[in-house]
């Protein structure tokens, strides 16, 4: 019996968004929104190329490798926003593992709720509102105290003035 020890090359053919190619030659930045990712790779063995075996991860998603056996495709969905790396490696029919592999890195773009900008704009609006409805409150208590103190001074006066008339009657 004799030992292939030849590591298959691996080869990331394609990447599809949402049933579209994707260029792996520029930098990928993918618009918020994509739902499918389908990452199409192969292994070139010239001896019995129906057995190379694969593996591969999705750094930033997975935490260990992902044995996908002979498929030849690593499909995804609804992927959170983020940086991603997509790797894959293969083995020949004596299972010898190419440690290289093939590798694309991209970032998916997250929606513009999803930005801290946003939430730091949704956060200085509260902060907003909680000041005005405080503000609010406080300008209603003083008109109220204001009209406290005049209907107390209005009845002050009458009082004084009832018990300096009593007195000058009196007198």
């Amino acid at each position: 019996l004799q030992r292939n020890p030849m590591v298959p090359p691996v080869i990331l053919e394609q990447l599809m968004v949402d049933r579209k190619p994707i260029d792996l030659g520029q930098r990928l930045e993918l618009a918020p929104g994509h739902g499918d990712y389908e990452f199409h790779y192969t292994g070139l063995s010239l001896v019995e190329p129906e057995k190379v075996k694969f593996r591969y991860r999705l750094e930033g998603f997975d935490k260990d490798w992902i044995e996908a056996g002979t498929r030849r495709v690593a499909y995804y969905t609804n992927l959170p926003f983020g940086h991603y790396g997509f790797h894959v490696t293969a083995s020949n029919n004596d299972g010898v593992w190419n440690s290289v592999g093939a590798a694309v890195a991209f970032y998916q773009k997250p929606y513009f709720y999803q930005t801290l900008w946003f939430y730091a704009c949704c956060l200085a609006g509260v902060a907003l509102l909680v000041w005005g409805l405080h503000h609010q409150r406080i300008q209603r208590m003083a008109a109220q105290h204001g009209a406290v103190l005049a209907e107390r001074n209005r009845i002050a006066g009458e009082i004084h003035g009832w018990i300096c008339g009593q007195r000058i009657a009196v007198l």
